[in-house]
Order: structure tokens, then sequence, then C-alpha cells
């Protein structure tokens, strides 16, 4: 399910979504959709039109990603 209007990924200090707000107050133009070997930053713009609420879910795996949110929007 894609409902972000934007989204970044980048190396944290370098090309994450803040430096990209921060200098043309925009996320992901010109900004890899993929950083690799190093601490990177996923940075989203979430339609606030389409979702009144959203749930964050972290996991090695998109499946335990979605356990994780599916448990935390259970028990909120």
């Amino acid at each position: 399910m894609q409902d972000f209007r934007r989204t970044s990924c980048g190396y944290v200090g370098v090309s994450d979504g803040w430096q990209d707000l921060s200098d043309n107050f925009q996320i992901g133009l010109g900004i890899l959709n993929r950083a690799e070997d190093g601490n990177v930053a996923v940075t989203a713009q979430i339609d606030v039109a389409k979702n009144e609420e959203f749930t964050v879910g972290l996991g090695h795996s998109p499946e335990r990603a979605y356990g994780t949110a599916g448990h935390l929007h259970l028990h909120a």
C-alpha cells in the first residue's frame, strides 16, 4: 500500500529528507530512492486528505514491519 505523496531515502547529513527539505522545501526531488552501506534516513510526506491516522511499523522484513504495525494499531 502506497499512501505517501512523496518519499526519499538518503544518507544522514548528506542526502536525507531533512537536507532536501532545508534546501528546497520539498521531499524527493533529486534524492536517492535507495541507499546502502551507511546511516540512512527515510522521509515521507503523508497525504492528509486521504489519511486521518497512520501507524508506523519497523522490522527486518516487510512481514515483520506489518506485524509490528498491526500489533501497535490493535493495542492503541
